[in-house]
């Protein structure tokens, strides 16, 4: 039952089709499917031995690297089908997850809590576990390591958002939240003087500057309101490459903001100050409902009177959080993630959610970022694969897994990396699941239930037409993922940060729109560097924002970002990474060349979990297609954090769990 029999190997022509085929759907073109499908043959009973490679120290290219999209796309792009025919099952399982991501790592660890002696076997198309929560090392020539986090980088609010079942898991685990917010020194870069800052570059305002001394304050910051070490707001923004008139026009909308509805319209609001009761409730809703609509962007323009060399300030402010532009976010949003001119609006008050989500630290971080929460499920799945025991979070920083033990016969839980799940057949059970492996050859194995806690736009394509509903098939479609880059450069040193007074940037119109030294903790024995002659990571964040979109909807943002990640060269993503930095901090004694010891660049073509948007969405929308999405099919159910629609860890967990209940 534990061996393997492996099949063909797709040929030579087959495999170039499969990396050719992004390019041919972006330029419209299809292939046309084989007419028939891979038949399975004889493959190795057991996964190499180790030593094996061990993915969180590579550089490079990383997040959804060469290796882990080739096989998807031929069922996307190319529409090619993996009908599992009269192929022999390999192996037989209790459970089978595909995708080893939280979600599904809470899936396996959920369902062998409640069946003790179930085998499960977790499929993931990544050379790596945790999904989008993954580990980066940097090992240095002097013997130093340096943990950075390739995706997901910290918990959100988990005293007000996260649901007790989650909260509950983690206690389990070890992870001891009021700990884990102490490790964070939130004090280090504030009492070095540092502040945020804001870089300005030449092609859009003449001259490239940075200005230090930032007062904006983020949605869930990590650095508190006293600690901010920034300037005056009229003296922040008088040193801004603008004219006179735009710098004054951006000091009245932070200081002096109006309600902007009634000055350009004042025949269609009324007038707050005068309504009372029922009246101005429903005069804040009509605004509400206006704002929700209305792009940022547009407000600024029409509505506030800024020029569109002032407006461009607040260009990107929103991409790290939402993942779009100021065009794209509506104006009800702005307020949220701190945006200036909606104060004197009359929106309803921000409900307890949102207000806490602001007001809780964001400091919930481990030195990897979230990959120590998959760490902790592996760790207790697949114990033989740490060399030293695993009772909790300090423990699991510094320890070192055997990629090598992840998948072997003895296990009653097995990890298979770099396998890619692309058929799924009798859903009512015993559920067979196909799956291609590095080679790309094709793989069978059965199942009594299944969680599939993969993107969900992939979900439609591993069924055959008609074993899944035309509308729950259309449901799961929906969740288009917005593409995001986190790159990672490690820094001979820091000096240059400290010359500049600053330790995050935001830049208005660059590749990298947030460029920031890595989030100070030390737990388990590892130490963040303290001194600004010491070597450290600084994280860089890019959200692709292609032109001509203005207007555009979400999902078509998306694909077209995405398309933008494919066409560029790793070679122009690394330059783009030196490029920058040399920009921002040249004048200041830093040499790219010299400096930059290592660059990692975490490609996540789908990254963040599609949200409801309501200049998008139409009302109700959300709830209908979270309702198909949810419903399993025969002894198939869908997790991860498309299953709510929530690019949070917490809701990926969640939905891991929810899954093993419908299921079990």
């Amino acid at each position: 039952m534990s061996r393997r029999t492996p099949p063909r190997r797709l040929t030579r022509r087959e495999l170039m089709a499969g990396a050719l085929a992004t390019a041919a759907a972006a330029s419209g073109c299809r292939a046309t499917p084989p007419s028939a499908a891979a038949t399975p043959a004889q493959a190795p009973a057991v996964p190499p031995a180790s030593p094996a490679p061990y993915p969180p120290a590579k550089t490079g290219w990383r997040g959804s690297h060469p290796g882990s999209f080739e096989s998807m796309h031929l069922l996307g792009h190319q529409r090619r089908a993996f009908p599992l025919g009269d192929a022999p099952v390999e192996e037989r399982y209790d459970l089978v997850v595909v995708g080893a991501g939280a979600s599904g790592l809470t899936a396996a660890f959920a369902w062998r809590r409640r069946f003790p002696q179930a085998r499960v076997l977790l499929l993931d198309n990544h050379d790596d576990f945790g999904g989008h929560a993954r580990r980066n090392e940097f090992h240095l020539p002097d013997g130093r390591v340096l943990l950075s986090y390739g995706g997901s980088e910290s918990l959100q609010s988990p005293k007000a958002l996260f649901p007790p079942e989650v909260k509950g898991l983690l206690a389990e685990l070890g992870v001891d939240l009021d700990g884990l917010l102490q490790r964070f020194d939130g004090s280090l870069y504030p009492g070095l003087g540092l502040s945020r800052g804001i870089f300005f570059n030449k092609e859009r305002y003449g001259e490239d500057k940075l200005v230090s001394g930032d007062p904006y304050l983020p949605v869930a910051d990590d650095i508190a309101p006293g600690e901010l070490r920034a300037r005056p707001l009229e003296a922040f923004v008088a040193d801004f490459p603008l004219p006179e008139a735009d710098r004054r026009a951006l000091v009245a909308l932070h200081l002096r903001p109006q309600d902007y509805f009634r000055k350009k319209a004042p025949g269609r609001w009324k007038a707050l100050d005068g309504l009372r009761g029922q009246a101005l409730e429903a005069e804040r809703a009509r605004r509400s409902a206006f704002a929700a609509t209305l792009p940022y962007a547009r407000f600024l323009r029409e509505y506030v009177g800024l020029s569109g060399r002032a407006a461009s300030v607040f260009l990107q402010r929103s991409v790290d959080f939402t993942a779009l532009p100021m065009d794209g976010i509506p104006t009800a949003w702005a307020r949220e993630v701190g945006l200036p001119g909606t104060e004197r609006l009359g929106l309803p008050e921000q409900d307890a959610e949102t207000q806490a989500e602001r007001e809780e630290p964001y400091r919930y971080h481990f030195p990897d970022g979230n990959a120590s929460i998959p760490r902790l499920l592996v760790s207790r799945l697949v114990p033989n694969a740490v060399a030293t025991p695993v009772r909790g979070m300090d423990d699991v920083v510094q320890a070192r897994f055997d990629y090598g033990q992840l998948d072997v016969p003895q296990n009653p839980v097995r990890i298979r990396l770099q396998a890619t799940a692309v058929r799924v057949e009798r859903p009512e059970g015993p559920v067979q699941v196909g799956y291609l492996d590095a080679a790309q050859r094709l793989h069978r194995v059965e199942a009594r239930r299944v969680v599939l806690a993969c993107y969900h736009s992939v979900i439609p394509y591993l069924f055959a037409e008609d074993a899944l509903p035309a509308e729950q098939r259309a449901a799961f479609a929906k969740n288009v993922k917005a593409p995001l880059v986190y790159a990672r450069a490690v820094v001979r040193d820091w000096r240059a940060w400290k010359a500049a007074g600053v330790h995050e940037l935001y830049c208005p119109d660059q590749p990298f729109a947030r460029v920031k030294l890595d989030y100070p903790v030390s737990m388990g024995g590892y130490v963040h560097p303290r001194r600004p002659d010491e070597p450290a990571v600084v994280h860089m964040v890019h959200v692709p924002q292609p032109e001509g979109m203005e207007g555009q909807d979400a999902r078509a943002r998306f694909r077209a970002g995405r398309w933008q990640l494919f066409v560029q060269t790793h070679e122009a993503r690394e330059a783009a990474v030196r490029t920058q930095l040399q920009r921002m901090f040249g004048a200041h004694g830093f040499d790219a060349q010299r400096d930059v010891l290592a660059v990692t660049v975490n490609v996540w073509s789908h990254g963040y979990s599609y949200y409801a948007h309501p200049m998008f969405e139409p009302e109700g929308e959300e709830a209908r297609v979270l309702g198909l999405v949810g419903r399993p099919v025969g002894a198939v159910a869908a997790a991860g954090s498309d299953a709510t629609w929530s690019p949070y860890i917490h809701a990926a967990m969640q939905n891991g769990l929810d899954a093993v209940k419908k299921l079990a």
